[in-house]
């Protein structure tokens, strides 16, 4: 249930800490495992085909990454 969730700025700290990483595309994962390579273990792609990123995007954008995250 992710009523509660809200979104935050990601760290290093929170990425250390954290006992998966899911990344919404290759190219999200490659910057993040450039940046932290011990996170190689645990850090992986959400779904085999690369989820839109809404960042910036309208309301309609995130209610398709949404769907598509379902």
């Amino acid at each position: 249930d992710l009523r509660r969730h809200r979104s935050s700025r990601l760290d290093r700290e929170k990425l250390r800490s954290a006992h998966a990483v899911l990344a919404m595309g290759p190219q999200h994962l490659e910057v993040l495992l450039g940046g932290m390579p011990e996170l190689a273990d645990r850090a992986r792609l959400i779904a085999e085909a690369p989820v839109p990123d809404p960042i910036g995007g309208s309301l309609s954008d995130y209610r398709r990454c949404s769907e598509v995250l379902r």
